[in-house]
């Protein structure tokens, strides 16, 4: 009991005089070209606390606020000093983060997940919106040129278009109001929920990642504005040279997985949605991080959820609204434009179309650098899927 104490104590100690040193240290590197985040945080045993930090900001006064509320929305400080007490715990205390600056707005969400007040796990999304020039906070609302008709139109499409995509057996799953939790990317808006209005299958907070395209009537996209600052405007103009870009890295946009990884790597990360899906030659691998909805990993056929040794040997997507391929909308003649005549047109009947789990259609297939862009049409010429391949 006195050898545990010490321990405690030791430990303790080790983590007061870490917590200010793990992003003090980095502080005094030299300040970037331009305002980024830099992960701050700290390790012990099974527990992992890291939240972002803003630097290269010209006004220190702005700097600090932000990096104040970043702390706070990962409850740094509470939970570094927690760290010593459940350092071997299972399922860990981990705090991680994922966020931007770009073009003078800020938007970072951060998750925290374990033992972070009791013995019970717990789960919890926080974000930091704000315009790095003045430091105010960003609203949803300021996303939108009339906000009032913007978000009724986002609640009946969250009721009427992905609630009953939603599994049977989440304990919870109401997706109106709109919380206030809420992350921008170039590729999409993320509502982040709490536990008891919205969860997954592995009982963490629930999520929902939604286009830009469908919300492009309302959305406030002038120069100076928000979403043009931080890269939406550029997302949703159809480029091809953009898109080849984009897809050179063997990934497609929005969504966190590539051709190659591992795909035990990513479930582990991510977590399975449901038990994979055979097609002709292979699995499909759902995840349920919000950014995967209606997105699926293409792997090999090896039999039930044995994943070890297993790869992403193609992404495939039913949902993608970007640079100029917007499923359920785009049809070939826009995107032969867009894109040129494929090098390959292939069609496929009933049969065909059921063995890889598509509707019956013609596919066409590009060039994308080292890869293979297939986009998949319905019988009436509507784009229904996107294919990377290797």
């Amino acid at each position: 009991m006195k050898h545990r104490l010490m321990t405690l104590l030791l430990a303790f100690i080790l983590i007061a005089n870490l917590s200010v040193a793990a992003c003090a240290e980095a502080g005094e590197a030299e300040a970037p070209a331009e305002p980024a985040l830099a992960d701050c945080g700290l390790d012990l045993g099974t527990a992992s606390v890291h939240w972002p930090e803003l630097r290269g900001l010209p006004d220190a006064e702005i700097q600090d606020a932000l990096n104040a509320q970043l702390r706070a929305a990962a409850d740094a400080d509470t939970l570094t000093a927690r760290m010593a007490l459940v350092m071997s715990a299972e399922p860990p205390l981990t705090v991680s983060w994922e966020g931007d600056v770009r073009g003078g707005v800020l938007s970072a969400v951060i998750y925290r997940e374990g033992p972070l007040t009791d013995d019970r796990f717990r789960s919890v999304w926080a974000a930091v919106n704000a315009d790095t020039a003045t430091g105010e906070a960003i609203a949803l609302r300021d996303l939108f040129t009339d906000p009032d008709e913007a978000l009724p139109y986002i609640e009946t499409w969250l009721e009427d278009d992905i609630a009953w995509g939603l599994s049977d057996h989440l304990m919870n799953s109401e997706l109106t109001p709109l919380p206030e939790v809420f992350a921008i990317t170039p590729e999409g808006l993320t509502l982040y929920y709490k536990t008891n209005a919205l969860s997954t299958l592995s009982d963490r907070a629930g999520a929902v990642t939604l286009d830009w395209a469908p919300l492009a009537p309302w959305l406030d996209l002038r120069e100076d504005g928000i979403l043009a600052r931080f890269g939406v405007k550029d997302m949703l103009t159809p480029d091809a040279s953009a898109l080849t870009e984009a897809l050179a890295g063997g990934s497609l946009p929005g969504i966190p997985a590539a051709l190659g990884d591992d795909v035990r790597a990513l479930v582990d990360r991510y977590h399975l949605l449901a038990d994979p899906d055979f097609y002709d030659g292979g699995r499909y691998v759902q995840l349920e991080d919000s950014r995967f909805r209606d997105v699926f990993l293409m792997t090999d056929a090896l039999s039930g959820k044995q994943f070890d040794g297993s790869t992403v040997l193609g992404l495939r997507t039913d949902r993608f609204g970007l640079l100029g391929l917007i499923t359920g909308a785009t049809v070939r003649e826009e995107w032969r434009t867009l894109l040129g005549e494929p090098y390959a047109s292939v069609e496929l009947d009933s049969a065909a179309a059921e063995a890889m789990r598509l509707v019956p259609g013609t596919s066409d297939y590009y060039h994308c650098g080292e890869h293979i862009l297939q986009l998949h049409a319905d019988e009436e010429d509507v784009l229904r899927s996107i294919f990377l391949l290797p």
